[in-house]
């Protein structure tokens, strides 16, 4: 709303000019082209009716004691009188007289509105308030108004109207938004410190809905919301009402131009120069623009190199993942529901990437930054792995697991914040790490620092239940300096949680990394020797992405873990010799080189 209820009528010359305005209006204001059916009902969003609809042969003609009169093809629904009320006299007359009418988008209805803010739906036209069901009085009473209503305007869904007074109060309706009035600009209305130099007479809406036009009876024209302002008669070297090159008469209406918005497009030169000088390991950061259309884009995108994303308004981030060529297609719907594709070549060069590394337990790729906060985002989904129940070392009585997770952290320091999913065998289940009820698979997330390693944080299964072949998707995201949230979600079965989400994780790590990582599988014996399963198993992690500091660069790293020597991962527990079972853990598709989504896999396989 935004209407104000002072009382009018401070000034009477004031006010015998918004007399005169009103009868102006009532002689040019009550005629209503109708829009006639187009190939759907619906009109689609941020489409003016005009603009959209096919004008039928046939207006509508309105009278100030509500009459209506059709012609041509206009359908007629209903009057004043229809409803029992009997005009401007009578034994029911209207309360006011009628100042303007306006058509649905389909033209199977219209609203009549009257001086005192009633509003009388017909057809299949919606009512959604008056200046009455605000607690306002009309013209008169404890509550009055402080200007007669004199316009209004539909949304161009038809779900929604605004009504305007004579003082620049806006009053909104339904899904009409409210975007300021001439009181909102400092202007006092009909009288005051500030007032209007003339009534307003009428009011236009912006084709999408997202703003509105107030003209005064001297030319004067107030912009709100996306409206623009392209002039008035004081730009034209006009004086208004009087002064030394008045109007020879009061303006009294506006028509807004409802040339449909030019076709949607994608602009080339910004998806070019985003998808240029890509090098592997090299942080990007650009955003594609439109031209024409409706304004509220949103974006999507197929294709894209390893490693990178396309968000909804449009940014491309990520670090390229993997050397090669391709051609990605870029898609762009604007709120009217046009929609425009690109397709644009690019091409990803070998940049700095490291040979395999032997990890103890790590295998998967990691991104190694050198400057303090290059990272601010990992993500990947993977399939959850099948524990191994069979192998001699991973009996039943013996506690038997293995991870899958994301971090931030952890390749070339002694910080990490990770996040993923546990899986065991119910000997593991039984430990009771992932909770009660002996569940042998749940997510989880831990924080590292140097200081202080907090145990793992299991997820409840209450809240979030992990089975193998479920589908995940694990987000680390900073949301501020040193704040990070986790959101771990199973896309099998539209469970999500987010750790932070009311209280962010305080981490301070450099966040100069990121992993993606399968763990190596252990055995944890009666006598605290961990050995190794001997069943081969395989985990994809689909579309990791990392989300770095625009024109950081990073070391992509390869990393494999090979446990046929002794070493330790704690002091308990020892991985046996190269004599005894050994397990590794190789990258059998390369980054990029997979299809169907797939980036990369890990497979666990075992040497004798």
């Amino acid at each position: 709303m935004g209407g104000r209820t002072l009382a009018w009528g401070a000034r009477p010359l004031l006010r015998t000019l918004l007399l005169v305005v009103l009868a102006a209006a009532f002689a040019s204001a009550f005629i209503t082209l109708r829009p006639g059916s187009s190939s759907s009902d619906a009109l689609a969003p941020g489409r003016s009716a005009l603009a959209s609809a096919t004008i039928s042969p046939g207006y509508d003609l309105v009278a100030a004691d509500g009459g209506v009169f059709s012609f041509g093809d206009a359908g007629f629904y209903g009057n004043t009188y229809t409803l029992g009320l009997t005009g401007l006299g009578g034994s029911r007359p209207l309360a006011a007289p009628i100042v303007a009418m306006a058509p649905t988008p389909d033209g199977k209805g219209y609203w009549l509105v009257a001086a005192d803010g009633g509003v009388f739906s017909f057809g299949d036209a919606g009512f959604y308030g008056n200046t009455y069901t605000l607690g306002l009085t009309g013209l008169s009473g404890s509550r009055p108004l402080a200007a007669p209503i004199v316009a209004m305007a539909p949304t161009p869904d038809g779900n929604g109207y605004w009504l305007v007074a004579a003082d620049g109060g806006v009053f909104s309706f339904g899904d009409a938004g409210f975007y300021g009035n001439t009181y909102t600009l400092g202007l006092t209305g009909l009288g005051g410190s500030r007032p209007l130099a003339a009534p307003i007479v009428a009011m236009a809406p912006t084709p999408d809905g997202k703003g509105y036009w107030l003209v005064a009876a001297d030319g004067g024209v107030f912009s709100f919301g996306d409206a623009g302002f392209y002039g008035n008669t004081y730009t034209l070297g006009l004086t208004g009402l009087s002064g030394s090159r008045p109007l020879a008469a009061p303006v009294v209406g506006i028509v807004p131009d409802l040339a449909p918005p030019p076709p949607l497009a994608i602009d080339a030169q910004s998806a070019s120069q985003a998808l240029s000088q890509l090098a592997v390991a090299s942080a990007v950061s650009a955003t594609l623009s439109p031209t024409g259309g409706v304004p509220g884009y949103r974006w999507s995108a197929s294709g894209l190199p390893a490693g990178l994303s396309l968000t909804s308004a449009g940014e491309l981030v990520g670090v390229p993942l993997a050397a090669g060529s391709g051609t990605a297609t870029f898609s762009v719907t604007d709120s009217a529901g046009e929609t425009a594709t690109l397709s644009q070549a690019w091409t990803v060069a070998i940049g700095s990437q490291t040979s395999q590394q032997v990890s103890q337990n790590w295998s998967g790729y990691a991104l190694e930054g050198a400057a303090r906060g290059s990272v601010t985002s990992v993500s990947t989904r993977f399939v959850v792995p099948t524990p191994q129940t069979t192998s001699t070392t991973c009996e039943s009585s013996v506690p038997c697991d293995t991870s899958v997770w994301i971090g931030v952290d952890g390749a070339t320091n002694s910080y990490l914040l990770q996040a993923g999913v546990a899986v065991g065998n119910q000997a593991f289940a039984g430990e009771g790490f992932c909770g009660s009820g002996a569940a042998a698979e749940c997510a989880w997330w831990e924080e590292i620092t140097p200081s202080n390693e907090q145990p793992a944080v299991p997820i409840s299964p209450s809240a979030l239940s992990v089975s193998p072949g479920d589908t995940m998707e694990v987000t680390i995201t900073e949301v501020g300096a040193d704040q990070w949230t986790i959101t771990i979600a199973d896309l099998t079965t539209a469970q999500q949680v987010t750790i932070g989400a009311a209280t962010p994780i305080s981490y301070g790590g450099p966040a100069n990394s990121a992993e993606w990582i399968a763990e190596a599988p252990t055995v944890a014996t009666s006598t605290g020797t961990c050995e190794l399963p001997a069943e081969p198993s395989v985990t994809s992690f689909l579309d990791p992405l990392a989300v770095a500091t625009p024109g950081t660069t990073f070391t992509l790293a390869p990393l494999a873990f090979s446990d046929s020597t002794a070493s330790s991962i704690n002091p308990v527990c020892q991985f046996p010799t190269a004599s005894s079972i050994a397990t590794q853990g190789d990258i059998t598709s390369p980054l990029g080189s997979s299809s169907g989504g797939t980036t990369f896999s890990v497979q666990t396989s075992t040497t004798p």
